[in-house]
Order: C-alpha cells, then structure tokens, then sequence
C-alpha cells in the first residue's frame, strides 16, 4: 500500500489498488474487479514477494464448515488473499497468451523488494521487465512514462525518485519503513521456520 501511495503521488501516475477500493471489490465481486481492472488499466505491476505465498488461516465462523453458495462453490466472500492469488493466476495468463501471439508485453511488469528473491517471481512473470524495490523506482518510471533514462552522453536523474532521494519525502520515507519493517518479519520468519526444523 505504501509502494502505491509513492507511485500516485510522486511517479504522475493513478493506482489501482483493491485494498483502496474495498467497496468496488464487495459489489462487483474480486475477480469481476480484477478483470475490469486488467482490461482498463494502461499497466499491470505484479508485486512478487514471500509475503503472497504467506497467507492466514481463512475465519471459520461456524465450526470447521466453509460455507457454500447455491452452486456449490466455496463463499470466499471478500478474502483479498484469495482473490489477489487469483488475480495474479490471471494474469499470467494473459501475459502467456500475449507471448503466444506475439503481443507486446510491455504492459506488464513484476516487481520482488529488496527481501525477496527472483525465484519469487512466477515463471510466466519473467518473460515481462521485472525490478527490484525500491532500487529500480527510476526504471519503473521511465516504463510507465516511456522516458529514457539513458541517452549518449546524458543520464537522466529524477531526483525525488531516486534511489538515495526518494526517502526525503514522507512518502518515500513511508515506503522505505514499510520495506524494512516487510524484510525483518519476512527473515524472522525463515529464521523461525529453520530453527523449528532442527
């Protein structure tokens, strides 16, 4: 959510984020969101972190029964877990048909922060730029807004998006927290996961 505030208010970009739209998502439905989402946005950033793959034990509010709706299926009602699990399947989908066809794929990007790895990054999610935060802010600005960064003798630097510069304003500084604060919990969690092995 922080790395979407820094984009929307520093990179001339709107963001779509269901988290942000939680009245949207509970009326259209998660994935009827995701779709319209897909289908109208200009640009598709796929955050690929450990933190996707972690997710809570859904709430079972009677006994150990998931409830049903009339056809059967599982209600997941509004469990943004589940649908962003879901979204992201979709979207490596679309990003293999594209290929397939021989589309531009330059709608698509992948990002893992500084405590994930590339592994993180779902297969079909490599064959579109993938970077690095909040290292690679600059490359994701010169994507969106088709901006070179590098031309024969000039380089082209955003002050307030760069990787030393970013930090000095509260957004930045916000999203620099958040990150820090994602990687300590995340290799906690490792480090729990192998001491509970020994």
């Amino acid at each position: 959510m922080q790395l979407g505030a820094f984009i929307q208010q520093h990179m001339a970009t709107q963001v779509c984020l269901d988290l942000w739209d939680s009245l949207n998502v509970a009326g259209e439905g998660g994935m009827a969101w995701h779709c319209r989402q897909i289908r109208e946005c200009d640009f598709i950033l796929v955050i690929c972190s450990r933190g996707l793959n972690h997710r809570p034990e859904p709430l079972q509010l009677q006994g150990d029964t998931v409830h049903e709706e009339a056809d059967g299926e599982p209600d997941f009602g509004s469990n943004f877990n589940f649908s962003s699990e879901a979204a992201v399947r979709l979207i490596c989908t679309e990003v293999g048909r594209a290929k397939a066809r021989g589309q531009d794929l330059s709608k698509y990007m992948a990002a893992i922060f500084e405590y994930s790895e590339e592994v993180d990054i779902p297969t079909e999610l490599r064959l579109v730029s993938h970077y690095t935060l909040t290292r690679d802010l600059e490359l994701i600005f010169s994507h969106i807004h088709g901006v070179a960064l590098h031309r024969p003798g000039t380089y082209l630097k955003i002050n307030h998006i760069s990787e030393e510069g970013f930090t000095k304003l509260p957004a930045g500084a916000a999203l620099r927290w958040a990150v820090s604060e994602a990687g300590m919990a995340m290799r906690a969690k490792c480090h729990h996961s192998v001491d509970g092995g020994n």
